[in-house]
C-alpha cells in the first residue's frame, strides 16, 4: 500500500511575501502590458498634448499681443530668432510689472499643463478600467497632489544630496590621517594621471549613488497616488515601504530599461547626419512621445511586482516625522539662497546681468567723438577737507570728451602701509567695455606723487608754470579683453627734468574695478614712502577737455 503524501498548502500572501520576479518575468509582465495598455496611454497622451498646447498658444498669442510683438519677428524668433529683435521695446519686460507677472504666470501655465499631461498618461497606464475620458477627468483631479508630491520629492532630493555633499569631504578628512601613504616619485606622469581620474571617478560616483539612494526608493510615489488614492508624504513613505530589500534588484531593472529605450532610440537621432530628410525632427519627436509611455508602462510593472511582494504596508512605521520637515527643508532651501544672493549682490548685480543680455533699463551711452567748443574756465574742483588723513576731489562739471570716462570723484588715503587710491565714474565702467570691441584701449587718469616733499628736485608738469618736485607718475590704462569686457593696467615711471623711466610691473592685484569704482593699491616701497611722513599728490584727467583735467596738490599722510 503507497504511503500517503501530506502536502502543505502556504497561504498565497506568505509565498509572495519578499519575493520579487527576476528580470525576465518583468520584461514578460512589460509586454503583456503594452498589449493591452499602450494605445490607450499614447491616445491619451497626444490628446492632452493637444489641448494643452491649444491652451498655451491662446495664451502665448494674447501675451505677446500684450507685450508689443511683431508677429513677423515672432515666428522668426520660433525659428531660431534673436530674443532682442523678438519685443519693440525690451525694456518693457523689466520696467512693468504687469508685464513680469505675465511672465510668471505663462511659466505656471506651462507647469500646470505638463503635471496635467504626465497625470493623465499616469491614470491611464495605472489602471486597466480608466477609459481616454476617465483618464483625462483622473488628470484634473490629481492635478494638485501629484504637483505636492512632486515638490516634496524634489524637496528630499535636495536635502539629502546637501547632507551627503556635506558629508563626504568630512567623512574622508578624518579618515584621511589613516590612510596609507603611497610614494609617488617612481610613478610616471600617466599612471599618476590614471590613478587622480580613477579615483575622482570612485569619488563622483559614490556621491551620485548616495544622493539618489533615498529619492530613488521614492520614485513609485506617483504610481501609488493613482492606485491607492494616498496623496502627501505617505505616497513616498509607501514607495519606500515596496523598495525596502528590493532596492539594487530594483536599480538594475530600472538601469537595464533606460538602457535598452537608449540603444534604441540613438539610430533616430544620429541617423540625419548620415542620411539627411525631411521631418527628421519631426521623426525624432514622435520617437520620444512613444519612448514616454514605454519607460511608464515599465515602471508599472515593477511598482506592481514589488506592491504584490511587499503586502500591505504602513506609512506610520517609516520615520513619518522625519521626512516631511526634510522635504519642507529641500523645497525652502533654493528660495532662501535665491533671497540671499539678491541681498548680496544687490539691484545692481541685476542690472549687469540684465545688461549683459542685452535687457539692461538703462540705455548704454554711446561714445561722443564730435568737436565741442572748449572753453577757457578751469574745471570747478572741489577739494575737502582732510577727515583723518582721507583726502577727497570731486569734480561736478562732467566735462569730458568720452562721457563714459568722466570721472566724478577720487580719493586717496595712506594706512597700513599702502597708499589706497579710488577712482569712482559718473557710470559704471562696463558702459565703457560693453559697446567696445577687443583689444581697444584709453587712458583714464594719470597720478603724480613727490614723496620726499622736495619742489626743487623732481619735474614740472606740462602746462603747469610753479607745478614741480613730482618724481613718481602712475598712468591708468583701460583695455578691453575680450570683447565686451576688460580691466585696468596701472603703470609705474620714475619722472624727472629729461628722463621717464619706467619701474618695475605692478603686480595685477594692483588695481580692481567693481561697477563704477577703481581702487589702487600701491605699497609704501614702490612710492618712496615711509611710515609717518607724507606724499604729494595729484592727478590728470585724461579725457577732460577744460584746464588739462589737472587737480590741485594735497599731501596725503602716510600711517
Amino acid at each position: 500500500m503507497p504511503q500517503k503524501k501530506t502536502v502543505v498548502i502556504k497561504p498565497k500572501a506568505e509565498v509572495a511575501k519578499g519575493d520579487v520576479s527576476s528580470i525576465s518575468e518583468i520584461f514578460v509582465a512589460f509586454f503583456r502590458l503594452c498589449k493591452r495598455r499602450l494605445l490607450p496611454v499614447l491616445a491619451v497622451l497626444v490628446l492632452a498634448t493637444v489641448v494643452s498646447l491649444l491652451l498655451l498658444a491662446a495664451l502665448c498669442f494674447g501675451g505677446l499681443t500684450a507685450l508689443g510683438v511683431d508677429m513677423q519677428q515672432a515666428q522668426q524668433f520660433i525659428t531660431g530668432g534673436d530674443l532682442q529683435k523678438l519685443f519693440i521695446n525690451p525694456q518693457l519686460i523689466i520696467e512693468n510689472p504687469l508685464l513680469l507677472g505675465g511672465g510668471a504666470i505663462m511659466l505656471l501655465a506651462v507647469m500646470l499643463l505638463w503635471s496635467w499631461c504626465y497625470t493623465v498618461m499616469l491614470a491611464a497606464a495605472v489602471d486597466e478600467h480608466h477609459g481616454i475620458l476617465e483618464s483625462l477627468c483622473t488628470g484634473w483631479k490629481y492635478l494638485f497632489p501629484m504637483l505636492w508630491v512632486n515638490m516634496l520629492l524634489i524637496g528630499i532630493y535636495i536635502s539629502w544630496a546637501t547632507l551627503v555633499a556635506i558629508l563626504i569631504p568630512s567623512v574622508l578628512t578624518v579618515l584621511s590621517p589613516l590612510m596609507p601613504t603611497f610614494n609617488f616619485q617612481n610613478i610616471d606622469l600617466l599612471a599618476g594621471s590614471f590613478v587622480f581620474i580613477a579615483f575622482g571617478v570612485v569619488i563622483a560616483l559614490l556621491f551620485f549613488l548616495l544622493s539618489i539612494s533615498i529619492p530613488f526608493s521614492m520614485i513609485f510615489c506617483f504610481m501609488v497616488m493613482i492606485d491607492e488614492g494616498i496623496v502627501g508624504i505617505d505616497a513616498l513613505l509607501i514607495s519606500r515601504l515596496y523598495m525596502r530589500g528590493h532596492w539594487w534588484n530594483t536599480f538594475f531593472k530600472m538601469f537595464l530599461i533606460g538602457l535598452v529605450l537608449m540603444v534604441l532610440t540613438l539610430p533616430f537621432s544620429f541617423l540625419p547626419l548620415f542620411m539627411p530628410f525631411i521631418g527628421h525632427k519631426i521623426a525624432i519627436n514622435l520617437v520620444a512621445l512613444l519612448i514616454a509611455p514605454l519607460m511608464l508602462l515599465y515602471m508599472v510593472a515593477v511598482y506592481r511586482d514589488l506592491k504584490q511582494a511587499n503586502g500591505k504596508v504602513d506609512p506610520r512605521s517609516a520615520y513619518r516625522c522625519l521626512w516631511m520637515p526634510m522635504a519642507l527643508a529641500g523645497i525652502l532651501l533654493p528660495l532662501l539662497a535665491m533671497i540671499g544672493a539678491a541681498v548680496v549682490g544687490g539691484p545692481k548685480q541685476f542690472d549687469q546681468l540684465l545688461n549683459k543680455a542685452g535687457l539692461s533699463t538703462r540705455p548704454i551711452a554711446e561714445q561722443n567723438n564730435s568737436p565741442v567748443p572748449v572753453s577757457e574756465e578751469k574745471p570747478e574742483v572741489r577739494i575737502l577737507p582732510s577727515v583723518d588723513g582721507f583726502i577727497i576731489w570731486r569734480d561736478p562739471t562732467g566735462d569730458t570728451s568720452n562721457p563714459l570716462l568722466d570721472i566724478r570723484e577720487v580719493s586717496a588715503v595712506g594706512e597700513k602701509g599702502e597708499l589706497l587710491l579710488t577712482v569712482t565714474l559718473a557710470k559704471p565702467f562696463a558702459e565703457y567695455f560693453t559697446p567696445a570691441t577687443q583689444d581697444d584701449y584709453a587712458q583714464l587718469v594719470s597720478f603724480y606723487f613727490d614723496a620726499d616733499m622736495d619742489s626743487a628736485t623732481g619735474v614740472v608738469l606740462t602746462g603747469e608754470e610753479g607745478r614741480t618736485g613730482y618724481d613718481l607718475e602712475l598712468d591708468v590704462l583701460l583695455a578691453v579683453s575680450p570683447a565686451g569686457a576688460g580691466r585696468a593696467y596701472p603703470s609705474l615711471y620714475a619722472v624727472g627734468p629729461q628722463k621717464r623711466q619706467s619701474l618695475a610691473p605692478l603686480a595685477d592685484s594692483t588695481a580692481i574695478i567693481a561697477d563704477s569704482t577703481l581702487t589702487i593699491r600701491l605699497p609704501y616701497d614702490r612710492i618712496d614712502g615711509v611710515v609717518g611722513g607724507k606724499l604729494k599728490v595729484c592727478f590728470r584727467e585724461v579725457s577732460q577737455r577744460e584746464g588739462g583735467g589737472l587737480s590741485k596738490d594735497q599731501a596725503v599722510p602716510l600711517k
